[in-house]
């Protein structure tokens, strides 16, 4: 896709998500790379400080979707791909190797503390690779990365705030049938039945991901599809699970919106589908947008089930462009298309990986000995709604005068025990831009929380504007993202953000 220039200096909205793109045939093209689109690039490259004014209009009278949590992916520490080293296995681990490359406990706990205690994370997808069963009639093996080394990271996540997790299965044993999911329905239940068992029942399961693109090259139709979560949801009934089954989870919307045509055909299979997903590998363009904006009005409002984005990143092969990019197709994503749930793939990654496609980049010396982390800006960018807007806020509306600076505002209400609304505005327009928000609805005596991201800030706390009468002024400097939570409480009740409260009610 060719990159676009958002905003220009004149205060016009320019391009943004679906607005402008070319139509790609994605079902056969390679995941990376060749489906990357930098159809939200948003700096305008305008000479000057010079500053404009614009007005920001926020209405807690005008509700709509709640919101339901942020999640990455995620991978063990000493799994051999985090780093893309290896070392044999020691006594009590065979068969398995493990990285190279020994993360200390320490910090460990440090990068999964900054995650769900820091950055707002409420929900982990786990990642459960294939290997645990090499033939069809051979035994099951469960240990480590096939299964329970998943379930005591989830453990160990929890005192930090995680509060949800999902088991996501993207890959399929090389002898399993490719027209009848009897096989990958039998395996997956093997492992969610093990998962109840050990008293950590997955709030989410995440059937087939990408049936477009399969890591064996291989498109699952719509029906082996919706064959598969039938026996999912069929099986959860008889055996008490109150899991909720996440679908279609492919590339992108156009793709998922073929899937949904199948799935929400069948009466029974529609009901087994509590959430509708998508990925955007080659949705960030006007052939995406409309496809997810089907999706949003032909299912997800008409059937009541949420909307979410459940596999993106921004970097070589994802979202072209600064971090703040990212933020910016947050905001479309949840402003425009209702999305209650956003995603950024990776939280953390070892160094043979861009740094721009996850949160903290591990790095090691030449002898494979840990040397510590570095934190991408995406990190702070993401930050500025996930730290401040927790699973059960509700989107308010949100008016600019200047379409070129995106706002969103949530309602805290019993999300917070503060309560307060949350304001987050993006500008990438190159510029200052001057503007006098004003909050209708709701009490505001005092802005309780400011934090800014810019390429001198990470979600840094800022001065907090005086309000009046339910209005304040301030400015939003050029190339930054600035979230205000204003409310009845005195200046000086709340520091700092909150850790989260409330995550999706299970089914």
């Amino acid at each position: 896709m060719m990159p676009v220039q958002a905003d220009r200096c004149d205060g016009r909205a320019g391009p943004g998500l679906g607005e402008v793109g070319r139509t790609t045939d994605v079902a056969h093209a390679t995941r990376r790379g060749a489906l990357a689109s930098a159809a939200l690039l948003l700096g305008s490259g305008c000479a000057g400080g010079r500053v404009s004014t614009t007005e920001v209009a926020v209405d807690a009278g005008t509700r709509h979707q709640t919101m339901q949590g942020w999640s990455t992916q995620e991978r063990l520490w000493d799994d051999p791909h985090l780093t893309e080293t290896y070392r044999p296995p020691r006594p009590g681990e065979e068969p398995f190797g493990r990285s190279a490359v020994d993360i200390p406990a320490a910090a460990r706990e440090e990068m999964l503390r900054r995650m769900y205690r820091e950055l707002g994370l409420t929900q982990v997808h786990v990642v459960m690779d294939k290997g645990g069963q090499p033939q069809r009639d051979g035994p099951q093996d469960l240990r480590w990365k096939n299964s329970d080394g998943h379930t005591d990271w989830v453990r160990a996540a929890q005192p930090h705030g995680l509060r949800s997790w999902g088991l996501f299965f993207h890959q399929t044993e090389d002898w399993m049938s490719r027209t009848d999911p009897t096989d990958l329905f039998e395996w997956e239940m093997v492992r969610l039945r093990r998962w109840k068992a050990l008293g950590a029942e997955p709030h989410l399961v995440f059937p087939f991901n990408e049936p477009s693109y399969n890591q064996r090259r291989w498109v699952a139709s719509p029906d082996y599809v919706r064959e598969l979560i039938r026996k999912l949801g069929r099986a959860f009934a008889r055996e008490g699970f109150r899991t909720a089954i996440v679908a279609p989870e492919d590339l992108n919307p156009q793709l998922g919106l073929r899937q949904l045509e199948v799935l929400m055909a069948d009466e029974e299979v529609r009901g087994y589908v509590a959430v509708i997903s998508t990925h955007l590998y080659g949705g960030v363009n006007a052939e995406g947008a409309r496809a997810l904006a089907r999706m949003r009005d032909r299912y997800a409002r008409p059937l009541g089930k949420p909307l979410w984005m459940t596999e993106f990143f921004r970097g070589p092969g994802g979202l072209g462009g600064s971090a703040l990019a990212y933020a910016a197709l947050m905001h479309d994503l949840i402003a425009t298309y209702d999305v209650s749930h956003v995603n950024y793939e990776w939280a953390y990654f070892g160094q043979w990986e861009d740094p721009a496609t996850h949160f903290f980049h591990i790095t090691h010396d030449r002898g494979n000995t840990y040397t510590g982390y570095t934190v991408d800006k995406a990190y702070y960018a993401f930050g500025q709604f996930s730290r401040f807007v927790p699973p059960g806020a509700v989107r308010i509306a949100a008016e600019s005068s200047v379409p070129g600076l995106k706002v969103t505002a949530f309602d805290l209400g019993d999300a917070e025990d503060d309560g307060g609304i949350a304001v987050v505005a993006i500008n990438n327009t190159g510029r200052d831009v001057a503007a006098r928000v004003e909050v209708a609805g709701a009490p505001v005596e005092a802005v309780l929380a400011a934090a800014r991201t810019s390429a001198r800030e990470d979600g840094a706390p800022v001065a907090r504007p005086a309000v009046s009468a339910g209005r304040l002024s301030t400015t939003f400097p050029a190339s930054s993202a600035t979230t205000l939570v204003v409310g009845a409480a005195p200046a000086g009740a709340r520091a700092a953000p909150r850790p989260p409260r409330l995550d999706l009610a299970r089914p």
